[in-house]
């Protein structure tokens, strides 16, 4: 059902260009396809091998660690007012605090963009999916991305979004972080 929701909503943000999108399961893409053209990749590398592709470039890292799998957000280079991670110590299902992280980036190979949305539960990446389909939330990340930037919006950029669960569904979303990337 999630990734419905989110092939739903990818559709609604493309507008005009919808019908140029193709939805693929991890499983049918293959190294020669990540090299040119635009995607969206949803999940983490548990759940999508690709995004492993990416993963040198960003700050914000998925981290699943130790004997009861903890998982996390690894703040590589954290600004004033951020933590070095972002912890979750519930597994999918349960009541509490998650996080997401919302990213443009360049394509491997530099031509195109990938668009990554990825949670460290499936309720984080739903919040995140939930946060793309605000007008006013997405307005407010272009606001706080600008300003993080000197004023002008970055092409590429990763967000952190935070969000509460109640019983497995977000009851809150907000963006606590933005990192503008000069690739």
């Amino acid at each position: 059902m999630a990734d419905a929701r989110a092939a739903s909503v990818l559709t609604l943000l493309a507008g005009s260009l919808h019908d140029k999108l193709v939805f693929r399961s991890a499983k049918e893409v293959n190294g020669e396809t990540m090299l040119t053209g635009n995607f969206i990749i949803v999940g983490t590398k548990n759940s999508n091998p690709w995004v492993e592709l990416y993963e040198p470039r960003m700050n914000f890292r998925f981290v699943e660690s130790g004997i009861h799998e903890s998982r996390y957000i690894d703040n590589r280079v954290p600004r004033p007012g951020e933590q070095t991670f972002y912890a979750v110590h519930e597994p999918t299902g349960y009541s509490g605090e998650d996080y997401a992280t919302i990213s443009v980036m360049p394509s491997v190979s530099d031509q195109g963009s990938t668009l990554l949305v990825q949670g460290l539960r499936r309720e984080g990446t739903e919040a995140a999916i939930q946060f793309l389909n605000s007008a006013s939330r997405r307005s407010s990340l272009e606001a706080r991305l600008r300003a993080a930037n000197g004023g002008r919006l970055p092409k590429y950029f990763e967000a952190l979004i935070q969000s509460h669960a109640v019983a497995g569904s977000a009851t809150s979303i907000d963006c606590i972080a933005v990192h503008p990337l000069h690739p």
